[in-house]
């Protein structure tokens, strides 16, 4: 699994989304990396990962990264995971809660095909993939509304990274999410911050704030005008809320 690391101190691991890669941190990156030793990781399907084979269950892909982690001698972790990146975030810390100081499960629903609306939302991606045609006004479409608050340089930045994205491991990572089944609730709940955005059409605060309410202890934020490109539209915000969490 490709890596790279900056800075120095306590390990920030930062774990991205569907479609794709490490360089969705770069706003985080430049600024955690001053108080932190990042490890950006590129998924097995996406980025400089491209070409690795994708394990079959969140779990397997969880215990991979703890593996390339012990490979580091880290002994200890935070995790910033995005979407698909906070589900194996939360899953890394059911799966050995030693090893994980704090977990930051930002845009995520953990469980993605559990109710009607995930269940069409799921139906309606797959579909996109099927064509290049509909998979280009797929992007089309979250560049006119869920990313309507990127500025040009840093939606085609994001466009550029979605279309690096292999359509197969978007697929098959889909499937994995289709039949993750796991319950929704945490070890040492107090170790865990969901940061959600008021206009994520992708993973809505409501849910998000339900499953907040599920581990009692666990801390919740949101920002107001956060989309699910929030990493980038809302930077400075989202990047104060996770060094607040980190450091308290």
């Amino acid at each position: 699994m490709y890596f790279e690391e900056s800075g120095k101190g306590e390990v920030l691991l930062l774990i991205h989304g569907l479609s794709a890669n490490k360089t969705m941190f770069y706003h985080q990156v430049n600024i955690f990396k001053k108080y932190y030793r990042c490890i950006l990781i590129d998924l097995p399907g996406f980025g400089n990962s491209k070409k690795e084979k994708i394990p079959e269950e969140i779990p397997q892909i969880s215990n991979k990264i703890f593996s390339l982690l012990k490979s580091l001698n880290v002994k200890k972790t935070y995790i910033l995971g995005y979407s698909l990146g906070g589900t194996i975030a939360l899953n890394m810390l059911k799966l050995n809660s030693n090893m994980v100081e704090k977990v930051i499960a930002s845009n995520t629903l953990y469980n993605w095909n559990g109710n009607l609306t995930r269940r069409i939302f799921f139906k309606i991606f797959k579909v996109s993939l099927s064509s290049s045609i509909l998979r280009e006004n797929l992007r089309r479409l979250y560049g006119k509304i869920e990313y309507k608050t990127l500025k040009k340089r840093e939606l085609e930045k994001m466009i550029e990274m979605f279309n690096d994205a292999p359509i197969e491991s978007i697929k098959k990572y889909i499937q994995i999410l289709e039949k993750f089944n796991d319950h929704s609730t945490f070890p040492q709940a107090e170790k865990i911050l969901f940061i959600a955005g008021k206009k994520d059409k992708i993973a809505p605060e409501r849910e998000m704030f339900k499953l907040h309410k599920k581990n009692s202890g666990s801390k919740f934020a949101f920002l107001e005008k956060g989309d699910h490109a929030m990493c980038v539209s809302f930077w400075k915000e989202y990047n104060k809320i996770i060094l607040d969490f980190l450091r308290q």
